[in-house]
């Protein structure tokens, strides 16, 4: 997860120049648009992945307890 916690920092950095290059007239708002509604879809990916693994490994300690 430390390895997805990297990538969360890395694409809000990214998020934060598209909104200074949107800023200083580089790019269009429509361009700006797009950039952030893509980094958003992939935050949310990474996040409903982490919530998966979380799910995961709490079914399996459950499992593991009505076992014994």
């Amino acid at each position: 997860m430390k390895t997805n916690r990297a990538r969360v920092k890395n694409i809000q950095r990214l998020m934060i120049r598209s909104f200074k290059r949107y800023k200083s007239g580089e790019i269009t708002e429509a361009q700006a648009y797009r950039e952030n509604v893509m980094l958003s879809n992939i935050l949310k990916a990474i996040d409903l992945t982490e919530q998966e693994e979380r799910i995961a490994n709490l079914e399996e300690v459950i499992n593991k307890s009505r076992r014994r």
